[in-house]
């Protein structure tokens, strides 16, 4: 559970997206004014972050200035376990490299990543070439996801997505 004030909330810089949105949707409504329910603010498609945590030891502690810069704020992570995707994430644990200096034989800690959004993206997305005169494509995955149409070509074409002609 999160509890702030909504006078002094946003000025934390932690705050993510969703959060912002949600203070945004405090100012501008009275939920002392309003009916017990369920209120949308970003629609059913909002979903938590994930954190994964990856257990690393370091062979020369020679490296730890180096392996801490490169720990530092966020990008792709891939996991071994799931070598053909990767999560977009954010480190969110600070990393006490003098304790593992310190009386650790193993030299080793854990990394927590916040993947926002919590999908795993596929490393190497597959181009889809259409020569026939209709073609349906599918989403192989269990998430809402829209796809990247690029069309080449001349002539006249019909191009339905999700029962919408585009």
């Amino acid at each position: 559970m999160f509890a702030s004030n909504l006078k002094i909330a946003e000025k934390y810089d932690y705050l993510n997206d969703r959060f912002r949105k949600a203070y945004q949707w405090l100012r501008e409504n009275d939920p002392t004014k309003m009916e017990c329910g369920k209120y949308q603010i970003e629609g059913d498609d909002v979903y938590e972050d994930l954190t994964l945590t990856a257990k690393c030891f370091i062979r020369d502690p020679a490296l730890i200035p180096s392996i801490g810069s490169w720990l530092k704020g966020g990008g792709k992570v891939t996991f071994a376990n799931r070598p053909d995707g990767y999560y977009n994430a954010r480190i969110s644990n600070q990393i006490p490299f003098e304790k593992i200096l310190r009386g650790n034989p193993h030299c080793s800690f854990a990394v927590n990543f916040r993947c926002s959004p919590p999908f795993l993206y596929d490393s190497n997305p597959s181009n889809v070439t259409i020569t026939t005169p209709s073609y349906i494509l599918t989403n192989p995955g269990n998430v809402y996801s829209e796809p990247i149409v690029s069309v080449y070509g001349t002539g006249d074409m019909t191009l339905i997505i999700n029962d919408t002609f585009i």
